[in-house]
Order: C-alpha cells, then structure tokens, then sequence
C-alpha cells in the first residue's frame, strides 16, 4: 500500500538479500515515482550485474501482518520481488514446512 493504493504482487524470501527489491512496475502500479527518491544505491546481484534502486516507503500487508517498510524500486529490470533481511527477515521469525509447502511468520520481539 502506498498513499491510497494498493496492489497485489508475489515475492520470494531471499536469506542471501540485504534489502527488499521489486520491479518498478509494482511502483507504477501504487502511483510511485521510483527515481524521485532521496534513498538510491547502487546493488549487485548474484549475477554479477549491478544496477541502481530507490527506496521508498510502503506499507506490506502479509496474512494477518501490517507493516511499514523501506523497500527499494529497481530503476530498470529485475526477474523478481525479493523480500531481504532489511526491513523484512529483521522483523519476523519464519518457519518453512516443505513437505506442506507452507510458510509460518511470528513477529520477532
């Protein structure tokens, strides 16, 4: 969510990310103006390739969870929305059931 938008949109977990990223469709689609951002850095992925973000804040919404969280737009393309230990993984303890495929979140205190 954003402002008074909101949208739906899947995302992996990613142990090995530091921030969250999502393709910049997902700010258009929330009426973001990705580039005009004070936050933008410089990351690489496991590619190798490095390409620049900008970060935002948004509201995240996951089951029974609602949060605000600084997450980064790519300013070009990226294959997938990552959820990374900033702003995610640092706020939740999370359990995976691959034999249920399930995925079990409680707040880290």
């Amino acid at each position: 969510k954003y402002v008074d938008r909101e949208t739906s949109f899947t995302a992996k977990i990613d142990t090995g990310a530091s921030l969250c990223i999502f393709k910049h469709e997902i700010a258009e689609e929330l009426g973001i103006e990705v580039e005009n951002s004070e936050i933008a850095q410089r990351v690489r992925n496991a590619n190798g390739d490095i390409f620049k973000v900008f970060g935002h804040f948004v509201t995240i919404e996951i089951g029974d969870f609602e949060f605000e969280c600084l997450v980064y737009f790519a300013g070009n393309f990226v294959a997938a929305n990552v959820f990374g230990k900033r702003g995610f993984l640092d706020k939740f303890r999370i359990a995976i059931d691959d034999n249920e495929g399930k995925l079990f979140l409680s707040e880290y205190n």
